[in-house]
């Protein structure tokens, strides 16, 4: 198989932010190396960058990378659905093809957890129907 001649990589500044945050959405340019005598290399000029933060922020940020083909895109966000996590796309223009990376976050992972009321406890499995015993 034919390595691709561009790659591109997404990735946030912190994984689990607060519900209500600032965080940096990494993107990172390669050139590959076709005939794999040398490493990848950034791009010889800068690219646009567009990153789209899914639902429920639904939010669409651009930027440009430098000289080491890396973009750090500021995003500020209020997600009321802590807990969830928010995908993310980023896109990028390479000689005329468009690339995409995903990566995601999740505001607030640790949500209040619910409280154990008078029917039971978490993890539990009703018994529905009585274990018929064997044997003689």
């Amino acid at each position: 198989p034919t390595f691709p001649p561009f790659t591109v990589g997404a990735w946030p500044s912190n994984y689990s932010p607060n519900s209500n945050d600032n965080i940096t959405i990494y993107v990172i340019c390669r050139v590959q190396n076709q005939s794999m005598s040398g490493p990848a290399q950034p791009p010889s000029s800068s690219l646009s960058v567009s990153v789209v933060i899914g639902s429920p922020i639904g939010q669409t940020y651009s930027g440009s990378t430098d000289a080491t083909g890396l973009a750090a895109i500021p995003i500020t966000f209020n997600d009321p659905t802590a807990g969830q996590p928010v995908t993310v796309d980023a896109y990028v223009t390479y000689n005329g093809t468009r690339y995409h990376a995903a990566t995601f976050f999740t505001p607030s992972p640790n949500a209040p957890t619910p409280t154990v009321g008078p029917k039971g406890t978490p993890g539990a499995t009703p018994e529905t129907t009585p274990t018929p015993k064997t044997g003689g």
